[in-house]
């Protein structure tokens, strides 16, 4: 596999960490696996498609905790305040059952943070 670790910036300041894998025999001698590459416009769903593969599925799992200490120094993060925790996995194919990427800790300090979501009921 590939580890990706970053952080991401926002007007010169942290806001969010994440810790990502994608597979090498999918990434391996590509663009999408060397970091000169970064920041890559359009993020992970782009890199992916310019290896001609289609994200068909986001599955993400959100959880709150407190930061760690490296978390809180590197965010930022004043005492007291939490984090957002996502998992997230990236599948391809016509099943949806290919996975394409998995972050397994994106971290988001919660005082930055709104979770925004839309269901349709069919």
């Amino acid at each position: 596999v590939l580890e990706r670790r970053f952080v991401f910036y926002s007007e010169g300041f942290p806001e969010q960490m994440s810790h990502s894998y994608y597979p090498l025999s999918l990434v391996g001698g590509t663009p999408v696996a060397d970091p000169e590459n970064e920041p890559w416009p359009g993020g992970n769903i782009a890199q992916l498609a310019s290896l001609g593969v289609a994200v068909t599925r986001v599955e993400e799992s959100v959880g709150a905790r407190m930061p760690n200490p490296d978390e809180a120094r590197t965010l930022r993060i004043p005492p007291g305040v939490p984090v957002l925790t996502v998992t997230r996995r990236m599948l391809a194919g016509p099943d949806r059952d290919q996975p394409v990427e998995a972050a397994v800790d994106i971290t988001i300090p919660a005082d930055r943070a709104v979770l925004d979501y839309a269901i349709d009921i069919h």
